[in-house]
């Protein structure tokens, strides 16, 4: 029974500040705002402050680095390419990538030729494969950042109703002559 009472002398207190509630709403926001900026948003112009320095610091600073010339970066392929003797065990990396891929690849047609400045030689592969175009594509991204190779062509065909395609792929894999 108290708490009707109670209930009730609050209800009529409401009613009889209905008109102070926006007010007062008003005013806690307000609060809020001023306690958010001084918690959280002061200490991030700092930061920002901090970072606007190091950035004009950095701009004022001449760069160091210099972007290697054309021939640097032909030398630097040079040597990280391999020897003819290694063009075995780079085809059979190939054929391994394949396999782990999920494709499967009967034996390729294989070829040795000179690269007409008798720097490099090159050697080209066309290897069929057989699988899907996520497996395909996988063995490409892969072989192409474990091995010195060029991706020259890739001729696809679709099996009638299935997702296994028929791949025709001709591949360079580059090296030293020797």
């Amino acid at each position: 029974m108290m708490n009707r009472i109670d209930l009730a002398a609050a209800r009529q207190w409401l009613v009889r500040h209905r008109d102070v509630w926006p007010h007062a709403a008003g005013a806690l926001l307000l609060v809020a705002a001023a306690l958010l900026w001084a918690t959280a948003l002061r200490p991030l112009s700092a930061d920002n402050d901090r970072l606007r320095e190091l950035v004009a610091e950095a701009a004022r600073r001449p760069r160091a680095a210099v972007a290697p010339s054309p021939a640097e970066q032909f030398s630097a392929l040079e040597a990280s390419l391999a020897r003819p003797d290694d063009a075995v065990s780079m085809v059979s990396v190939i054929y391994r990538l394949g396999i782990a891929n999920g494709l499967q690849i009967p034996t390729g047609e294989y070829q040795l030729e000179r690269v007409p400045d008798d720097r490099m030689q090159r050697y080209r592969l066309n290897l069929p494969a057989n699988g899907s175009y996520p497996q395909i594509r996988a063995f490409i991204l892969q072989a192409l950042q474990t091995l010195p190779i060029a991706v020259d062509d890739i001729q696809v065909r679709r099996e009638s109703t299935s997702d296994k395609l028929r791949v025709r792929l001709r591949l360079s894999l580059y090296m030293l002559p020797a």
